[in-house]
Parts: C-alpha cells; structure tokens; sequence
C-alpha cells in the first residue's frame, strides 16, 4: 500500500488540508493518508499554538468521514521534543514495513528543504509527495543550487500536478477572532468544537 504521510501543526485542520489529502488519494498518488499533528513543531517554537490535544481532537473531528485518511499522536507518543521529519519517518518506516511511504510536503517548505534537520539523510532515504502552493514555483535549477544533482532531481521529480488551495490556518484563527464567517473553510464539527473550547479567544 502507498501512504502519504501529512505532518502539520494543524491550527485548525481546514478545508484546504482535508481537499489535498482527498487529491491526493482520487489522483491515484496514494491508497492513503496519514495524517500527523506535530505535538511542538520545531520551525514554530516562538509563535503561540494551540495544545496538541486540542489540535488532534479537532483533527479527529475533520476526518472522521474519509474512509481514506488515518491520524496518528505517534510524535507525541514516541518522538522527543522537538521531533523532526527525518525521525518520523525512521519510526513509520518501522511501524509500516510493508507499505511505501511519501512524506507530503508543500512547495513552499520544499524549498527551504535544505535548512531542515538532516535534510539529506531524509530525501536521501526516503520519498516525498510535494503540492503546489499559491505563488511558489519551484524549478530544477533552483533546487540545484542547495542539492547535489541526484537529489535534486529527486526533490523535482517529486512535485504532483494538483490543485492549489489557497487557504490558511494563519488566516482562519485571524477571521474567528474577529467574528468573520468561515463556514466554507473549516468543517462544522471543527467550528462548534473551537466555540465550545474558546480556543482562539
């Protein structure tokens, strides 16, 4: 079985998320998804996120319907703080020996690839899923300036001809402080669950 694996910080889990994950799996780049909330993301360590538990149970809440999607807290359950990219997969390449696993990644974080923890030991051992993001375009050569060739190639050869949502959790947490309508961006079961924990308050 082929697995996209998700990792997020997931504040809230929107549309925009569970419409790429859906992409992903009806264009045929994967037999799942599996999403994984990161308990302390390590490029968010000075910004305010909301608790781990909060963000998993609104993600709970967001898939609960995709026969497709799986979540796991196996950062949290199995991984130090902060955990990294390179150390989830090593873990679910153990929890999944039989399966083909992708880490799915955005265009925007592909490009600054390079300045992650073991950046090349994880594109050296493992495969990745990369989705198009508003405004960024990534081309061989410019990730040839920070690759060697073969992993450049690799990295390119890795983008997936998708749709762009354009949508932000940044956004999302902004337009619910301020009372605006974000009914189209966010799963209902996620909005009551935010009113009801006040959590962006």
């Amino acid at each position: 079985m082929k697995i996209a694996v998700f990792g997020g910080t997931f504040d809230p889990p929107h549309n925009g998320h569970i419409n790429l994950a859906r992409s992903v799996v009806t264009g045929n780049h994967a037999d799942r998804v599996l999403f994984i909330p990161s308990p302390n993301p390590p490029h968010k360590k000075h910004k305010r996120i909301s608790s781990f538990a909060d963000r998993s149970a609104m993600l709970q809440l967001a898939i609960q319907s995709e026969t497709f999607f799986d979540w796991s807290n196996m950062e949290e359950l199995r991984l130090p703080e902060p955990s990294y990219t390179v150390q989830t997969m090593a873990e679910l390449t153990g929890q999944y020996p039989n399966d083909e696993l992708f880490w799915l990644i955005g265009g925007d974080s592909l490009i600054q690839l390079h300045t992650w923890y073991k950046s090349s030991e994880l594109v050296s051992n493992y495969n990745l899923m990369t989705y198009p993001r508003p405004g960024e375009v990534v081309t061989l050569a410019n990730l040839q300036k920070n690759w060697q060739p073969d992993l450049a190639q690799k990295l390119f050869d890795s983008i997936l001809d998708l749709p762009v949502f354009n949508i932000a959790s940044t956004n999302i947490r902004r337009d619910i402080q301020s009372g605006a309508d974000t009914s189209n961006l966010i799963d209902p079961l996620v909005a009551a669950y935010i009113n009801a924990q006040k959590i962006y308050e």
